[in-house]
């Protein structure tokens, strides 16, 4: 009983340093607490358009864009 006791304690503990480490990682190396802006103007204003566009036609005022290398690959 002692063993299972001590061998759930340290699979806990182990999960519990696994997860705050994931949690410090995501917070350390996010963008958001940069500085600098996470996205130029020009896809700042397109992001606008997008959820204006939709807005009109209706819909939930929500856009997206799919981004490789800085460029737009969808909307």
């Amino acid at each position: 009983m002692k063993s299972r006791l001590k061998s759930f304690l340290l699979i806990s503990l182990i999960a519990l340093t696994v997860v705050a480490g994931f949690q410090l990682f995501t917070y350390y190396s996010s963008p958001i607490i940069s500085d600098k802006p996470v996205l130029s103007a020009s896809l700042r204003e397109e992001l606008i358009a997008l959820a204006k566009k939709s807005l009109h036609s209706g819909d939930a005022p929500v856009s997206a864009l799919i981004l490789y290398q800085g460029k737009i690959i969808g909307k």
